[in-house]
């Protein structure tokens, strides 16, 4: 529990903590502490929180060992495989600002489970040399997206939720985009553009922004979004709040040609 004489100095760059809370509040500062699920510290990385999530995915592989490698119908691992380990790395990570180097952590562990559970069939020995698999193709046999893009498209709806009651999530607006009084520079400055586009939630959400102005249908209602207009002007807001993000997610899926290889397997196992 976070106590009062009890501190984590990450609110800005380490390098900046000191400012914010020397001399302002007498008591300990915690190298990291698990508060309302997250593990924080105060280097701005994900590292412990990762590998715990790792970890727990794993528990999840294991207390079903037998049942990955069975006769069971694909569908039903699938669905087993997101309830017991694929949604413990995604679940709240919304929260999170990961770097490359966290989701990609995070799919090795996936894609070395759905090997796994392919039992030999990612891989094509009938020719003289063996072709394996890519990563992105077993997570595409299985209709499981990476890491990265799922919580690309949790996180937009989570933007569409903000833009739709802005009202209601002042303290949280103010929390990801506002300035604190530590702070020299505003986050956003009057044109709605970040100050510092280094900051982690403000590039997740140009990011996030600028992979829907890569599709056709997207491009044009999201070409004015900036943090300013995205709670005050309702035209721009309600262009946003009616694009269904989860086409991020079908772009990966929506070949119509099975991965080389696989083809009986998606034909006659994995129907979904």
């Amino acid at each position: 529990m976070l106590r009062n004489t009890n501190l984590l100095l990450d609110f800005v760059v380490p390098a900046k903590n000191r400012n914010c809370f020397e001399g302002a509040v007498p008591g300990t500062a915690l190298p990291s502490l698990h508060l309302l699920g997250l593990r924080l510290n105060t280097s701005n990385s994900n590292a412990e929180e990762r590998e715990l999530r790792i970890n727990a995915m794993t528990r999840g592989w294991l207390q079903f060992r037998g049942f990955w490698h069975s006769s069971s119908p694909a569908p039903l691992k699938r669905l087993s495989y997101i309830v017991n380990a694929y949604s413990t790395a995604t679940s709240g990570s919304t929260a999170l600002a990961l770097k490359p180097t966290d989701t990609i952590t995070i799919d090795r562990k996936v894609v070395g489970h759905l090997r796994s559970m392919l039992k030999g069939r990612a891989t094509d020995w009938s020719g003289r040399h063996a072709k394996t698999l890519t990563h992105i193709e077993v997570l595409r046999s299985w209709r499981l997206p990476p890491i990265a893009l799922e919580l690309r498209v949790q996180r937009i709806n989570w933007w569409q939720q903000l833009a739709r009651e802005p009202g209601s999530n002042k303290r949280l607006i103010t929390a990801l985009f506002g300035k604190a009084r530590c702070e020299k520079e505003p986050t956003v400055m009057a044109d709605g553009s970040l100050f510092d586009i280094g900051k982690s939630m403000g590039k997740l959400f140009w990011d996030d922004v600028s992979s829907l102005r890569q599709i056709d249908e997207f491009r044009a209602a999201v070409q004015d979004i900036t943090l300013t207009t995205l709670f005050s002007d309702t035209v721009v807001r309600d262009e946003l709040c009616a694009i269904d993000a989860s086409i991020l997610r079908a772009q990966l899926f929506s070949s119509s040609i099975a991965p080389w290889g696989l083809e009986s397997f998606i034909e006659a196992e994995a129907p979904y």
